[in-house]
């Protein structure tokens, strides 16, 4: 629905490909749009932003073993044993936010991580 949407708002041909006009009009897909709230949700987390009830979601990677490594301050990604439950937030959220780079993860307000990962999203198509 969304790719038909998108080709009659820019008047393309019914079958044309809809990556190219994705990127050109800068609108993510909407598995994209999803991604990027649970993005938006870890770098909440991270920020200890969120409500306090949902800072007990996470177990730290510290938590779990002393080990000094890079993901020591990470969100602990427990292992899933069927489908459903790795489309949670619980472990798609932790999984997301370590395939991040450095530069992507340190900024200092919302609206610059969002924007830099929308770009990023796009740049990808």
């Amino acid at each position: 629905m969304q790719k038909r949407a998108i080709r009659l708002i820019t008047n393309s041909h019914y079958n044309a490909h809809t990556q190219p006009i994705f990127k050109s009009q800068n609108i993510l897909k909407l598995c994209d749009l999803h991604k990027l709230q649970i993005h938006k949700f870890m770098f909440q987390y991270h920020q200890g932003n969120l409500p306090i009830s949902l800072n007990s979601m996470f177990i730290q990677n510290y938590e779990i073993h002393n080990h000094v490594t890079r993901h020591r301050n990470d969100a602990h990604i427990q292992p899933r044993h069927t489908f459903q439950a790795t489309q949670a937030i619980r472990h798609k959220g932790p999984k997301l936010w370590q395939n991040l780079s450095y530069d992507e993860k340190n900024n200092r307000t919302i609206h610059t991580f969002s924007r830099k990962i929308k770009q990023s999203m796009l740049n990808t198509y």
